[in-house]
Order: structure tokens, then sequence, then C-alpha cells
């Protein structure tokens, strides 16, 4: 239910759209059909360009890629060795940064390239991938 919420928030954001007052179950195609016909023609726009997951080894890369492909849009996981030049050359609608896990406090653990905030798309990170981007902003 989560990996389903945080695709479809996901996708809105990739394509511009803001909701005034999301709900959990708005977002939930199998509860509410009317909301998939919705979610089906805001992504359009964005069907032709990836929404990049960076893999940081989580166990749930491939559901949060999956997730999204399910909202009718590409997704494509990445390594999250792969540089901001790299990324951008794949012009993606949006960047998921997965968790993982190791602490970013650790020696050796995962980071990113912090030109990747640079890219003008919206990024979202959650657990590890969350903390790492922190940890890139300065946080």
């Amino acid at each position: 239910m989560v990996a389903r919420f945080v695709a479809s928030v996901f996708v809105r954001l990739a394509d511009g759209v803001r909701s005034s007052e999301p709900a959990l179950s708005d977002y939930d195609s199998s509860i509410h059909p009317l909301t998939r016909r919705a979610c089906d023609s805001q992504v359009t726009a964005t069907a032709h360009r990836p929404v990049l997951v960076v893999d940081f080894g989580a166990q749930y890369a491939q559901l949060i890629a999956r997730r999204v492909r399910e909202a009718h849009v590409f997704s494509e996981i990445v390594p999250s060795t792969m540089t901001a030049a790299q990324m951008a050359s794949k012009n993606p609608a949006a960047i998921v940064l997965s968790g993982g896990p190791s602490s970013v406090y650790a020696e050796g653990a995962p980071q990113l390239d912090p030109a990747v905030f640079d890219m003008g798309v919206p990024i979202f990170g959650i657990c590890y991938g969350f903390q790492a981007m922190a940890q890139a902003l300065g946080g």
C-alpha cells in the first residue's frame, strides 16, 4: 500500500500536478477506479521520460520501480555510483532514491552525486535515500 501511494504521488510530482488535499485512499486505484482514469490522463506527458530509481541496496528498489510502471510511467533502476551527468543523459521525469542497509555515517557507504540536485527534476528519498539526500545537501 505504501509503495503504491509513493509511486502515485511521485508520478503526480513528475508531471507537475499538485493535489490540494490528497488522501491515501485517493491513490489506490483498486479502491477508486475514477482516480486511475484521472492519473492515466495526467501521466501521458511523462510516459516517454523515465523515473530513475537509484538503488542503494534496498530490497524494495524493484518494488518501487514496479509500482511506478504500474502507474503507466517507465522506470529504470540505476546504480548509486551513476553520476549526475549520466542520469541527466536519460532525461528523467523524476528520481527516487531507494533505501539501503548502510548508514550515511559508515565508512564506504554509498553516496549521491550532489550535482543531481541541480538537474531540475523532482527527487524523492526513501529511508537511506532521504539520509543521503540530507547529507549531500549539507544537512
